[in-house]
């Protein structure tokens, strides 16, 4: 099964928010949670899709983050210095439930941002060379593994 590429912005803490989006930037899921472990966080995101990436809005990466990745086999993007709430806002243009949910959503945003150039190489890469159906196949091994496009390709 070709499960939808994803990624993943956490928001860590007592309470626990998570936003999936794909890598056109679609929204599959926004939801937060008190005390939501790190094995009913990582079930519900493959129920979701393929996590590719983990963010985080901090600089410092938590541990919380680290584990869930490193679990998933997932990349972490982390910003160079902590986002700030005006940065957050310029991302998110929709309303979100919550603070949680509104960092975890910017958060998945600033990631996309990030991936896009690569994202439309690929695409590209793919449309020129009729490989469509494995596209997701592609994105997977350039995102979380950062192999060429064309050696992803022979891989496959």
């Amino acid at each position: 099964m070709n499960k939808t590429p994803l990624i993943i912005g956490i928001d860590p803490g007592t309470t626990v928010a998570f936003a999936a989006i794909d890598t056109k930037g679609n929204i599959s899921k926004i939801s937060s949670q008190k005390q939501l472990s790190y094995s009913n966080l990582i079930t519900k995101l493959i129920e979701l899709g393929k996590p590719l990436i983990i963010a985080t809005d901090k600089k410092r990466i938590p541990d919380f983050i680290e584990k869930i990745a490193v679990k998933l086999g997932c990349r972490i993007i982390a910003p160079d210095q902590d986002l700030l709430v005006k940065e957050k806002k310029a991302l998110v243009k929709t309303k979100s439930k919550n603070t949680h949910e509104f960092d975890a959503y910017s958060t998945a945003l600033f990631a996309l941002s990030k991936l896009k150039p690569i994202i439309k190489k690929v695409d590209v890469f793919v449309e020129q060379h009729q490989k469509e159906n494995i596209r997701n196949n592609i994105l997977e091994l350039v995102i979380k593994e950062e192999i060429a496009i064309k050696t992803a390709t022979y891989l496959l």
